[in-house]
């Protein structure tokens, strides 16, 4: 009998804490919250900050306690705030907070052991603007929690253990401005997920296990500015796929799996700015590649398995001036694009061309001296010790190895600089084929190569 009882007392503490039956005092400090997101968007406004909470053995309702300052009441708070430095976990967001603060505006909720969250639990909210339910453990949502929520702006769902959402679940959030649903299990979306979101501006999905896009995904997300899709499984870019986002700026697909674009993977994209590529399995840049994207400034494609970096990619990139090409296997690197783009910062750091058991190879063709010989720091390495390389490669029999010491000019700020650190023979490959018109400016990266001494053709 005492067994019997022990297992229904255990079942029904169980019940309250997942059906929010138990009665909770909940501690507020009422005062005007600041909520910093970045160094440029703190969330300000008067709030109740959750200092702790406490979960009694009855069936009482939620109780709030705490003193309002400065002749406020419950109808001027703003803001609910609720981390993980508070006493005790919140196992369920119930309706409880909506109905004593109608006229909320924004809730964060972060850092916690959330598990779910309760189909009412914002139907009273319908001022809310921000909603912030980052770093939980909440594995489902229901499809009608956002129905009566039609203000929104911003939506975080990042860092929870969510699988996928309700085909509606965005349906009526026409004012959505920031999604994050990073950093999460999802692995698609059905094809018209995303319809209504026409105001959207930013679209986090990055780390997730999304292994394809789909072709309808982006097609009403006219006003993307930002689109995150780094840290996934993709292996391929669809043709013509961001071509209704024509105002998007920033794009990361670093660290997937793409092996391969097309001249069409980026077609459309006439406003974009940056875009990532690093950690992919790229092994070649497709002509006319970047041909849409006149206004391009930065391109970051290391850690992929190029061999060379050719203009004919770019079409007419006036405005580029960064590209980072580090950790690839890159035997020739076209000085067009030095010549006929704003590009100041080149980053050609590591790149390796296997042979054998070395990594350390390298067979730029490029003439570094006649490049960059109008620079006023040239910062590279030199010793007398001679390691003689583990493999033979008959391109590079007259190679000898050493151990590098950095030395550099002293000079404070320099508008031009070249690091040429950790290569070989320094004094020998600044000599060779001309690779154009000098270039003012251009600060370079090439630290961490094998270059071999001697002349060879472009």
């Amino acid at each position: 009998m005492n067994l019997k009882l022990t297992l229904v007392l255990q079942t029904m503490i169980l019940l309250k804490l997942t059906f929010g039956l138990s009665a909770t005092t909940i501690n507020c400090s009422f005062d005007n919250i600041d909520i910093p997101l970045s160094h440029l968007i703190t969330i300000q406004g008067y709030g109740c900050d959750i200092q702790s909470l406490t979960l009694e053995d009855s069936q009482n309702s939620v109780k709030f306690s705490g003193i309002h300052n400065n002749n406020k009441t419950d109808d001027d708070v703003k803001i609910i705030k609720y981390q993980i430095y508070a006493e005790n976990q919140l196992p369920q967001v119930d309706s409880s907070f909506c109905e004593k603060f109608s006229n909320i505006e924004t809730i964060y909720i972060s850092q916690l052991e959330i598990l779910s969250i309760d189909e009412h639990s914002l139907q009273n909210c319908q001022k809310l603007s921000k909603l912030y339910f980052y770093e939980n453990k909440i594995q489902a949502v229901p499809a009608n929690l956002l129905i009566k929520s039609s203000k929104l702006t911003v939506l975080n769902l990042d860092f929870n253990y969510l699988t996928e959402l309700p085909d509606n679940f965005l349906k009526n959030q026409k004012r959505l401005e920031d999604l994050n649903l990073t950093n999460n299990q999802f692995s698609s979306f059905s094809s018209n997920f995303f319809d209504s979101l026409t105001n959207l501006h930013s679209l986090g999905l990055g780390s997730n296990k999304i292994s394809a896009i789909d072709s309808k995904w982006f097609e009403k997300l006219e006003n993307l500015v930002f689109l995150g899709l780094e840290r996934n499984e993709i292996t391929e870019i669809p043709n013509n796929i961001f071509s209704k986002t024509q105002y998007l700026v920033e794009l990361n697909l670093s660290n997937n799996k793409i092996n391969t674009l097309t001249t069409d993977s980026f077609n459309g994209l006439k406003g974009l700015k940056s875009i990532n590529l690093d950690h992919n399995e790229i092994e070649e840049l497709p002509k006319n590649l970047f041909k849409d994207n006149k206004n391009l400034e930065e391109l970051s494609i290391g850690h992929n398995k190029l061999t060379i970096v050719d203009s004919t990619s770019f079409g007419h990139p006036i405005n580029l001036t960064t590209l980072h090409c580090y950790f690839n296997m890159i035997e020739g690197f076209d000085e067009s694009l030095i010549d006929n783009t704003a590009l100041f910062d080149l980053d050609m750091t590591e790149n390796f061309c296997v042979d054998g058991w070395m990594l350390s190879r390298n067979r730029m063709k490029t003439n570094l001296k006649q490049c960059f010989e109008n620079f006023r720091v040239l910062v590279h390495e030199s010793s007398d010790e001679v390691m003689t390389p583990t493999t033979t490669d008959p391109a590079h029999t007259t190679s000898t190895y050493k151990s590098m010491t950095t030395t550099t000019a002293n000079v404070e700020e320099p508008d031009n600089s070249f690091d040429i650190r950790g290569n070989i023979e320094n004094s020998e490959i600044l000599n060779g084929p001309k690779c154009g018109k000098r270039k003012t400016g251009l600060q370079t990266t090439i630290r961490g190569n094998a270059i071999s001494k001697g002349d060879y053709p472009w």
